[in-house]
């Protein structure tokens, strides 16, 4: 599934009450357990939710925001969307914090990486949320209750920009997991970085870049996407803003097939 395409997942959306199970090793072993949504406001971080089943919230997730996106291109009055979008950054801000809290309490190296996975899966989707209303110019409504929504929804959409681009993904980049699966929220994270280079200059954002470039450098030995996203940053002159070695970057073309 590219996000780049505006295509919709090519899955079926789950039923309303489709349910998880919390634990794999019990599940795995036939046993009967508890259950979680795969939609919730209160993603928690108490229960003992295994690494697929993060996986499959934090996809489900990325599907809602997608089919949110449609509908915002494709609805006039997109100022009724405002409460679907608070709602969604809400169960957003809650399933990311469920997942940091699931890899920091984890011992096991494959559970680890599949909530980086998983945690990526969550940034992509945030960042797509994140960035239909973190510009300034605003919508038109007319409802005063919508502009306050509004206003809130740019001020959190910055910060969770910013946060992630320099915080969260560059963390995720330094664990070098080289997995195909993260390599596009690498590539977004890389364009938020780069705009915030050129536009405030911050230094933190160079070192950010730089983690994500390496990154995307070190897939690339194994997995063809990664060069691609890397000759779409070379296309776009963002690795000319750091000093990383992308070995033969002059050779870097997105392939166009």
């Amino acid at each position: 599934m590219n996000i780049e395409t505006n295509l919709p997942f090519t899955v079926p959306e789950p039923v309303q009450d489709e349910l998880l199970p919390i634990n794999d090793e019990d599940w795995d072993e036939g046993k009967i357990v508890p259950s979680e949504p795969l939609f919730t406001m209160s993603f928690s971080s108490l229960t003992s939710v295994g690494s697929f089943a993060k996986m499959c919230q934090a996809a489900h997730m990325l599907g809602k925001v997608m089919s949110h996106r449609a509908s915002k291109r494709s609805l006039q009055d997109v100022g009724s969307l405002l409460p679907e979008a608070i709602s969604l950054h809400s169960a957003l801000s809650a399933l990311h914090l469920s997942i940091k809290e699931y890899i920091s309490g984890t011992t096991s190296s494959d559970f680890s990486i599949s909530g980086i996975i998983s945690l990526s899966l969550c940034c992509s989707a945030q960042l797509l949320l994140y960035n239909m209303y973190g510009c300034n110019e605003p919508l038109v409504l007319i409802e005063q209750s919508r502009i306050a929504m509004e206003t809130e929804m740019q001020s959190v959409s910055l910060h969770g920009i910013k946060s992630i681009s320099f915080d969260v993904m560059p963390a995720i980049a330094r664990a070098n997991i080289e997995c195909p699966l993260i390599t596009q929220c690498l590539y977004h994270v890389a364009t938020e970085c780069a705009w915030f280079v050129r536009e405030d200059h911050e230094p933190q954002m160079y070192s950010a870049l730089e983690d994500v470039v390496r990154e995307l450098k070190s897939t690339g030995e194994k997995w063809r996407i990664a060069m691609e996203y890397l000759a779409l940053l070379q296309q776009a002159g963002v690795l000319s803003l750091i000093t990383v070695d992308t070995d033969a970057s002059s050779t870097l073309t997105p392939s166009s097939g």
